[in-house]
């Protein structure tokens, strides 16, 4: 990572320290949509300088929304955002209706192995965040970039989400346009 890329990261994970959710609540950890977009962009330029890959996940809570529910909202964001490494990026993809992750380190475990392990730990902490009626209004979406072998173009998983259907049986995932 170049020097100036390492010292506006280093800025961004700072200034997140104030940040808040919907609620008013100190939302530690989840950057404001443009610097969370902002860290993507330098994400994706690491990954296509080195050709280490990195893993966007996003979790869609706009059926939360349309259902009034934006205070689970943000406590999906402050209990995903407490769970992951200090250097995995949290923040509002979109409008604060969608919750992104980028996670830089797969420690030589798989994509496979990667994507499950983030589909077991995000099903338990929406388990014990929202009631069961309301965790299969939420979509969850693994995007991995760069794909195998390539660089620029990122790679959609579709495969579900290991027992989702346990807990409510329409948690799915929505593939991003």
């Amino acid at each position: 990572m170049q020097i100036r890329e390492k010292m506006e990261r280093a800025a961004v994970l700072m200034a997140n320290r104030n940040i808040r959710n919907p609620a008013g609540r100190s939302a530690e950890r989840l950057d404001h949509e443009e610097l969370f977009h902002r860290l993507l962009t330098l994400e994706r330029k690491r990954s296509d300088r080195t050709g280490e890959p990195f893993l966007l996940v996003l979790i869609h809570c706009e059926a939360l929304i349309r259902r009034g529910a934006e205070q689970s909202i943000g406590d999906i964001g402050m209990a995903l955002a407490a769970s992951v490494r200090v250097t995995d990026v949290t923040g509002w993809h979109r409008n604060r209706s969608i919750i992104g992750f980028i996670f830089t380190s797969f420690n030589g475990a798989g994509r496979t192995e990667v994507q499950s392990a983030i589909s077991s730990k995000i099903l338990r902490i929406l388990s014990k965040t929202l009631h069961a009626s309301e965790v299969g209004h939420v979509k969850v979406s693994f995007h991995f970039y760069p794909q195998d072998g390539e660089s620029g173009q990122a790679r959609t998983n579709d495969s579900p989400i290991p027992g989702s259907e346990d807990l409510a049986g329409n948690f799915s995932r929505k593939r991003m346009r």
